[in-house]
């Protein structure tokens, strides 16, 4: 399966991208640290965005934007008022091999599994 990776210092984590494509929102947690995170979908690129999310503040998806716990307005996936960390598409057989402690968020949640 294809998933949606972020890394930080202290860890990592994958959300399933089909699955976040699907929802729109997915939340997890970086391995390691269990820190809180939150992937959005960018549905007109076919992609997600990755943000840190220490308050685990509730993110809903709001037309066809994202609206955040607290803020008055909706912003686009790539603008979220929130940390947002690097993350790029992999396969997860390879992101799993290089962060065996990863986080993973989606539809197979148990290493190994996958489509």
């Amino acid at each position: 399966s294809v998933v949606i990776g972020a890394r930080t210092a202290d860890g990592a984590v994958a959300f399933d991208k089909q699955t976040l494509l699907d929802s729109r929102v997915l939340h997890g947690a970086l391995g390691g640290t269990g820190d809180p995170m939150v992937a959005v979908a960018d549905p007109v690129l076919s992609t997600g965005y990755v943000y840190r999310n220490p308050e685990d503040a509730a993110v809903e998806p709001d037309g066809d934007g994202y609206r955040v716990e607290g803020r008055e307005n909706a912003f686009a996936a790539a603008e979220l008022p929130l940390d947002r960390v690097l993350a790029f598409d992999a396969m997860w057989f390879a992101w799993a091999g290089f962060y065996p402690d990863t986080g993973f968020a989606g539809e197979h949640t148990e290493a190994g599994y996958g489509r």
